[in-house]
């Protein structure tokens, strides 16, 4: 059973992932970590005498091969800062993988130095491009993986998009946001007016490459180790082919504008600064930013993501 916030989740491991799991690591422990967003996922941490692992559970089987074929086909842009896939636990209604454990905490979880934490935002640059410079795709949009395509955001919101073509990708994207906003008439007319001018700049991602580009690449899954050094990434999830400006969105929306170091020590490990060489994407993408949260606030009537999304579009104002 577990227990959160004193609410019972009414949730455990079942006997078929106890003996999956006794025989791909042996004799264990384990203990529940994280329910992700709306209960999508599980994560429990999982201790054998010698090591630790992390077991995660989907509620969506495309949720999980994706995350599968991130770890196949990209993890090792990060390596050795990243965790190892064990095993993969075939299930029809709970699906799993079993990775190896890396030592350390969020670097937003903690207290750390300026310096410290500028560290830790250079090592992340040099990753950051790492992964963007690993390959080089046909198409922008989902991989697929079994003949399946799966999107990270809810299928109401952000249906699966794919193109050849790095414009035409963008603007159906930019366009689907737009009408979903409109549909719960989310935006006041002054965010109206500067999600409407920003269509005519789309053209700016012309030429762009399709690259491995991971949006979730924030603090929140940079772990730091116990001599408060960058250890690892976790959470693969959210790599797709997209455009590089895209690995940057959270970044420069929601933690860029708190930590002025540690943006300048990201750019120097990032060797570039995509904010001044291209300013008119990083309007767009964090327009887009905007919507999403406005979108997802007034469908689950979250009055954060509300506030976040009016937040992001006041940071485009000034």
């Amino acid at each position: 059973m577990v227990v959160l916030n004193g609410i019972d989740l009414k949730i455990d491991l079942s006997d078929q992932v106890i003996n999956w799991l006794e025989k791909e690591i042996g004799h264990f422990s384990f203990e529940f970590i994280e329910l992700g967003s709306k209960g999508r996922t599980q994560t429990w941490r999982v201790k054998t005498r010698s090591d630790v692992y992390y077991f995660k559970l989907y509620e969506s089987r495309l949720n999980w091969q994706h995350e599968i074929f991130a770890y196949k086909n990209w993890s090792g842009a990060y390596a050795p800062n990243v965790p190892v896939l064990c095993g993969e636990f075939e299930n029809d209604t709970l699906p799993g993988i079993l990775v190896t454990g890396i030592d350390g905490n969020p670097l937003r979880e903690g207290n750390y130095s300026s310096e410290e934490i500028a560290a830790v935002y250079e090592f992340a640059g040099r990753l950051c491009r790492h992964l963007e410079e690993y390959a080089v795709g046909l198409r922008f949009g989902l991989p697929k993986y079994d003949n399946y395509q799966w999107s990270i955001l809810d299928h109401r919101i952000y249906p699966q998009i794919t193109s050849d073509n790095p414009v035409e990708y963008v603007r159906n994207r930019y366009l689907t946001l737009l009408e979903s906003a409109k549909k719960f008439h989310a935006l006041d007319p002054q965010e109206m007016e500067i999600t409407l001018e920003a269509l005519d700049l789309i053209d700016v991602f012309s030429g762009e490459k399709p690259v491995p580009v991971n949006s979730d690449f924030t603090p929140g899954n940079w772990l730091v180790n116990k001599y408060n050094r960058f250890a690892g990434v976790i959470d693969l999830e959210s790599i797709t082919w997209d455009v590089p400006i895209f690995s940057l969105t959270r970044l420069i929306s929601k933690y860029f504008p708190f930590q002025e170091n540690g943006r300048k020590a990201f750019y120097r490990g990032y060797q570039g600064n995509l904010e001044l060489e291209k300013p008119e994407q990083v309007r767009i993408v964090i327009i887009m930013d905007g919507l999403r949260y406005l979108i997802k606030g007034f469908d689950d009537n979250n009055l954060q993501n509300i506030s976040r999304g009016r937040n992001i579009f006041q940071l485009i104002k000034e």
